[in-house]
């Protein structure tokens, strides 16, 4: 239900006021509502007895008339029934009529120049029995309290008089002024007190602010003084003081990192090096095999054409030939070989989607796995060959991890060529792991082919994903860009070495 407008009005006015004016103006909020309850309590209790002790007065007046009226009425002596109204008036400033009437309700005096008003002769009167009669009504100068009296239990007629409320209405507002002015006295002390207090409460919080300010801007050794720490803004600044040293500590533990990673980086790169000092090494020793295996071979074979024109005997014409041809099958043995270890064969007689299918259907009857296999866009094949090995590489170690260890059931490899990037998806249903602990284990020999998933992407300027959770499955997302980087010097001896 949404607030009402006065409601939002105080809360954007609370929200835009400071904590000082926030703590004033609840002060001043608390002392005017307590004062005026106090106002409004005092009012009513004092107005309920001032209106009872002018009832009593009335009852009192009207019991002593009566007294004093009783021999006057009997004796019909008018004139002394004046005096005594008149002398009564004059010395009770709250009476405001005074009229006699007798047994039979006729009125005998009164203190009216022009008469009894409509209707008051019989507004009030005395019950048999009772000994008096209050009400009230209202006029133009206020509330009137009207008594009546018996005279002689009734006999003798009754008093009437009416008592004005004037005197309490004054009364009453004189209260309230100084009820009124003590609650503003209150109030400024409140303010007073309030501020002093604020201050105390606020100058802590705005030196935290300051704190938080140049912790922020990354002054992390700056430190919150805790002179005033006795209460709970001190249990807040030793906190803060202790975050602040906790922020410290872990910068300090990233730029240890950073220098770790800076390290790891340098040996990345002198481990590069060697690798290509090995690459270096390895088409050296290609070189040699050529040269002494099949150069060798094929300079024998040479000596051995040349020889054939001094054969005497066809028999040793024969013998020379299968020499030859002997000589011939071995050098194309060695090629052979040599050319294994420098790639895979496959990948360069079939293309990517064809070995991949042929090692697909290896693992399958392998590991009794039906799996299967999409290819997009691989037709042709016109594919950068260290994009294409890597692509084989990695496929190959998803399947691998997945049949060994996943425990699937279903696996399913997507192949897509676009214009600039060569995407492979190796999707299974298996147990899944937890990667962020598995990469963390850095010294797991059994997770390295994830390492070396990643660093083949990394190395040609793509990416690798895995998304993974314990009993969600597995699914590795691999993007490698046909623009990328150059094969890495890893890689082409990897190839060299067999694969």
């Amino acid at each position: 239900m949404k607030d009402r407008f006065p409601i939002r009005l105080f809360r954007k006015f609370f929200n835009l006021v400071g904590v000082k004016a926030k703590i004033m103006g609840i002060a001043v909020l608390l002392v005017l509502l307590l004062g005026t309850l106090l106002i409004w309590q005092a009012e009513n209790t004092f107005s309920r007895v001032l209106r009872q002790d002018l009832t009593k007065q009335g009852v009192s007046l009207g019991n002593y008339l009566a007294a004093r009226s009783e021999n006057l009425l009997l004796t019909n002596n008018i004139y002394a029934l004046h005096e005594l109204i008149r002398d009564t008036m004059a010395n009770n400033s709250e009476v405001a009529y005074i009229f006699i009437t007798d047994s039979e309700g006729q009125v005998v005096i009164d203190s009216f120049d022009r008469g009894i008003p409509k209707g008051l002769k019989t507004f009030n009167k005395v019950a048999e029995g009772e000994k008096y009669s209050q009400r009230t009504f209202a006029t133009r100068e206020g509330l009137i309290q009207d008594i009546a009296v018996p005279i002689l239990d009734g006999k003798a007629g009754q008093i009437r008089l009416g008592l004005s409320e004037k005197g309490i209405v004054l009364t009453i507002e004189k209260l309230l002024t100084r009820l009124w002015t003590s609650t503003v006295i209150i109030s400024l002390v409140g303010v007073l007190i309030a501020f002093l207090l604020s201050t105390l409460i606020t100058n802590p919080l705005h030196e935290l602010v300051i704190a938080a300010k140049n912790i922020g801007e990354g002054r992390l050794d700056y430190r919150v003084s805790l002179d005033w720490a006795r209460d709970e803004l001190g249990h807040l600044a030793k906190a803060f003081n202790e975050m602040a040293g906790k922020l410290q500590k872990a910068e300090q533990e990233r730029e240890e990192l950073w220098q770790e990673v800076m390290h790891k980086e340098k040996m990345r790169r002198f481990l590069l090096n060697k690798v290509i000092t090995a690459q270096e090494e390895e088409r050296l020793r290609i070189s040699r095999e050529l040269h002494d295996e099949t150069g060798q071979a094929l300079s024998s074979v040479n000596l051995a054409l040349a020889s054939l024109e001094g054969s005497q005997t066809q028999e040793e014409l024969h013998q020379r030939v299968t020499l030859m041809q002997q000589t011939v099958r071995k050098a194309l043995e060695g090629i052979h070989l040599l050319a294994r270890q420098l790639r895979p064969s496959v990948l360069d007689k079939l293309g990517l989607a064809a070995a991949v299918e042929r090692f697909i259907k290896d693992c399958s009857a392998y590991w009794g796995k039906d799996i299967g296999l999409t290819t997009v866009g691989c037709s042709g094949d016109h594919i950068p060959p260290e994009i294409k090995i890597a692509a084989y590489r990695i496929v190959q170690e998803a399947l691998t991890n997945a049949l060994r260890h996943a425990e699937a059931e279903n696996i399913s490899v997507v192949l897509q060529k676009t214009k600039d990037k060569v995407l492979a998806i190796i999707e299974d249903d298996g147990k899944g792991f937890d990667l962020d602990n598995v990469l963390r284990q850095n010294e797991d020999m059994s997770h390295l082919g994830l390492f070396g998933m990643q660093e083949r992407a990394n190395m040609l300027g793509g990416s690798l994903n895995i998304e993974t959770a314990p009993g969600k499955g597995t699914t590795v997302y691999a993007e490698l860009p046909l623009n990328g980087r150059e094969a890495s010097e890893t890689e082409k001896v990897s190839s060299a070495a067999g694969g």
